[in-house]
């Protein structure tokens, strides 16, 4: 609240600090206003993929708020993302989840950055006549593919030839027919 003025006999009618000279019954009366608190605007932008919430709502547009009000901030990245950083006056640049107090008009950028997914290699070794199916497609030279990748295995043995088993990783050791998971550089041996 502020002073606003007095009503009545008194020396400073705008002045909060004033004289009244008594040489009768008075009556004053001193009016004070309330004051409009200041209001800020945060704007918040988002580099790669993911959202921000702010106080638990996730932000769709500018929020404006009284000033000092301080706004509690989670940047969420999105599947194969993660977050890097915030660019403006937050109070943990480098942490997901921080907080901006509202002392002015503030544009912040949350910035994501994608996750770039392990890749593995699949080496295939014949022993005996036989060739290998990989997804259908025959096998001639290391595979690579990106980590929990399942691969289709196919052993198919050449005339006069037995398939006898796996040496490696796969799913079922003694079937021609198999999966292996991409969790790791592998190398398999189709007897």
């Amino acid at each position: 609240w502020q002073f606003e003025s007095w009503t009545g006999l008194v020396a400073e009618v705008l002045e909060a600090t004033t004289t009244v000279t008594m040489d009768a019954d008075k009556t004053l009366t001193a009016t004070f206003t309330e004051i409009a608190t200041p209001q800020f605007v945060l704007t918040i932008n988002i580099i790669g993929n993911g959202t921000v919430n702010v106080n638990g709502n996730t932000y769709t547009s500018a929020i404006t708020v009284d000033e000092g009000t301080v706004l509690n901030l989670a940047a969420l990245a999105a599947n194969g993302w993660q977050f890097a950083s915030w660019t403006g006056a937050v109070a943990e640049a480098l942490v997901a989840t921080t907080t901006v107090t509202m002392d002015a008009d503030k544009t912040l950028t949350a910035t994501f950055t994608e996750i770039a997914t392990p890749q593995y290699t699949l080496t295939i070794q014949i022993v005996g006549n036989g060739t290998v199916n990989v997804n259908g497609n025959p096998y001639t030279s290391a595979i690579t593919v990106d980590e929990g990748t399942v691969l289709n295995l196919a052993a198919l043995a050449a005339n006069g030839w037995q398939f006898e088993s796996w040496t490696g990783l796969v799913a079922e050791v003694l079937e021609a027919t198999t999966t292996v998971t991409m969790d790791a550089d592998k190398t398999l041996t189709a007897t």
